[in-house]
């Protein structure tokens, strides 16, 4: 008899764009790698996901839809989960959230992308750390595998006081809508969103992580003083996308007189992105902690040379296909921009190199990865 996984499909929608991201690639290459096995989607029927979630096509490749999951953070949503879980028979459950993997009795597989949340100079909130805490914990005690995406994520993982036979590490690919666009593609959204014919790209969120207060110092500094000076360099615009701008964000909060030339773009639709990346002269990537770091593959497989800090996993994802600086450093963070701004040649090797190595990540291979997970458990229970 076939057995069931069931994948938690509750976060396909906008207001989880790296959790949706990822739970929808692997839910669409998991069919092909799980020959003796069935994956089953839990999703909300009543909420259809974003435009960027094709649940369809996931049914066309051979996942079995299972509507009626509610909000992730639902009160109520642990026990109703245990209830799709028992109904639709999983031999197995991945939660690819730990604080909501709570609720089903069978064997659990869980995905952990990394520990930010329990650092306070990224959360200073000592009680949301504790209780996040806690609920890694909980979650790990109760799962037979903790997933993780990157060798620098598992070790931070097993500083935390995991196990580290129980952490496996499944690295993310990378889609097929990222490759090169045409000029008329790139130009069409150029004209759409009035974009500059140079500019410097950052695609991320407004969070303490991301180190964008250290990013606007450094194109201050740029624009302040190494720029004009380059004949060869003419003025770029550092284009920010990805996040809204409400309220006093952190272009408000960076008091400084230099900072010129930056286009705020907000969230940028799923199918725009390939031709925003490929438009940019460089994709700038200063995160201070990263469990893996998406974004950085993406530019590379959008043909787009790459400037990168050196936290985390992103020396790991990024091989030698990127510019690397201390993301603690405004200078040298700024000594990198300016540098390939300046130069074409290495812009040029730069973009050689990242085709190469965004093409070492698939989500076929996250997907084989993770079925080997699941028939090590499933043998084991």
């Amino acid at each position: 008899m076939t057995a069931w996984i069931g994948l938690d499909g509750r976060y396909l929608d906008a207001h989880h764009p790296g959790i949706g991201r990822y739970v929808f690639e692997l839910a669409a290459a998991l069919p092909a790698a799980l020959t003796d096995l069935r994956l089953a989607l839990l999703h909300r029927g009543e909420h259809p996901p974003s435009g960027r979630f094709d649940l369809a096509s996931l049914a066309r490749g051979g996942v079995i839809l299972v509507p009626g999951g509610d909000a992730p953070r639902s009160p109520l949503g642990a026990w109703r989960l245990r209830r799709h879980v028992r109904e639709t028979a999983c031999a197995l459950w991945h939660a690819p959230y730990f604080p909501t993997s709570f609720g089903p009795t069978c064997p659990r597989v869980v995905t952990v992308y990394d520990t930010i949340a329990l650092e306070p100079r990224f959360y200073p909130s000592a009680a949301k750390r504790l209780i996040l805490r806690l609920l890694l914990r909980l979650a790990v005690r109760r799962a037979q595998r903790v997933l993780t995406l990157s060798q620098a994520a598992k070790n931070d993982l097993i500083r935390s006081g995991i196990a580290a036979e129980r952490v496996v590490v499944t690295p993310a690919g990378v889609g097929k809508a990222f490759h090169p666009c045409t000029p008329p593609e790139i130009e069409a959204l150029r004209d759409r969103l009035k974009l500059p014919q140079r500019y410097v790209l950052f695609v991320g969120a407004d969070q303490p992580h991301k180190n964008l207060p250290r990013l606007l110092e450094a194109w201050a500094t740029i624009q302040a003083t190494l720029l004009p000076t380059q004949r060869d360099a003419p003025d770029a615009t550092l284009v920010l996308a990805g996040f809204e701008r409400t309220g006093r964000g952190t272009i408000d909060r960076v008091p400084n007189h230099h900072l010129t030339r930056v286009r705020h773009l907000g969230s940028v639709e799923d199918q725009d992105l390939p031709a925003l990346i490929s438009g940019a002269e460089l994709f700038v990537f200063p995160s201070l902690a990263e469990g893996f770091g998406l974004p950085v593959l993406e530019a590379m497989a959008c043909g787009t040379p790459v400037a990168c800090s050196t936290a985390g996993s992103l020396p790991e994802v990024a091989g030698r296909a990127a510019r690397f600086f201390d993301p603690s450093s405004t200078d040298s963070l700024a000594s990198a921009l300016s540098d390939l701004l300046a130069d074409a040649s290495t812009r040029q090797h730069l973009i050689s190199a990242g085709f190469e190595q965004a093409a070492r990540f698939s989500w076929q291979a996250t997907a084989r990865a993770t079925a080997a997970v699941y028939r090590d458990v499933l043998g084991a229970s």
